[in-house]
């Protein structure tokens, strides 16, 4: 069995995060244990970027729903965060860690950070991207679509996944203090988010709303949804997950070996 070392940090924050309701019991269990795997794998320098992701993502999110409450009426991703949703952020770095535990090279290292920045670029797009109600488009097509729902894209929410990706290259150079590959992990970061953009727009479940709405609710105001687009097995989750998986498996196709 994995020693897990200092798990009384990731209890802590948990903790305190689930006091604000900002996560339930089955993300606090799911933080402690991949929390432990990744300081125990990775030391501080694995934790710092993982920490700024949380602290940073928490923080925009309670600023967003201050300014723009109605932001998030037609996602399924309100209120406390649950266990899956943090594996499908912690699970992708956390393999990458492995490798650098048992593989020590050095360039896997960017594949941690970029896995890690391209949720962070993600989560920046979408809180400064609604942090007031402004036009919301479809990535590919550039069409209209409501504010809240996945797969849609605003300038401001551009600008805050590249703000998001530059941060992880600083991080990444701050921490492992080599400038070799630092573009890489910005550009791979600002990569996922489009391509989270891309699988939420055309392949994740969105459902007409008996009021006449699109939502990606299966219930909504008491009545079961009907599937209107995409699949219904696409859920947030698993395009948060592809979207971390798709170019950190190209990173080591290409880059890496």
């Amino acid at each position: 069995m994995i020693p897990l070392a200092r798990p009384s940090l990731f209890l802590g924050i948990g903790t305190y995060a689930l006091s604000k309701k900002s996560i339930d019991l089955s993300a606090l269990a799911v933080m402690i244990i991949f929390g432990g795997l990744i300081h125990f794998w990775g030391g501080w320098q694995a934790d710092v970027p993982m920490l700024l992701f949380f602290f940073l993502g928490s923080i925009l999110s309670k600023i967003k729903m201050k300014l723009n409450p109605d932001s998030e009426q037609f996602n399924a991703r309100s209120g406390p965060r649950k266990g899956i949703q943090v594996i499908a952020n912690a699970l992708i770095p956390t393999l990458c860690l492995a490798l650098v535990y048992f593989l020590p090279i050095e360039k896997i290292w960017p594949a941690y950070f970029s896995a890690i920045g391209i949720h962070l670029s993600d989560t920046m797009a979408t809180e400064i991207g609604t942090l007031k109600k402004r036009r919301t488009f479809h990535l590919l097509s550039g069409k209209p679509i409501p504010q809240g729902l996945s797969g849609g894209v605003s300038l401001a929410g551009i600008w805050g996944a590249l703000l998001g990706a530059c941060l992880m290259g600083l991080l990444y150079f701050i921490c492992i203090g080599s400038i070799h590959l630092l573009f890489t992990v910005i550009l791979i970061s600002f990569l996922g988010s489009l391509i989270d953009s891309v699988l939420g727009d055309t392949f994740q479940a969105k459902y007409h709303c008996p009021k006449g709405h699109i939502t990606e609710k299966t219930f909504c105001h008491g009545q079961a949804t009907i599937l209107s687009a995409g699949f219904s097995w696409m859920d947030n989750d698993l395009v948060n997950l592809l979207s971390a998986v798709i170019p950190i498996s190209l990173y080591f196709i290409f880059l890496q070996w």
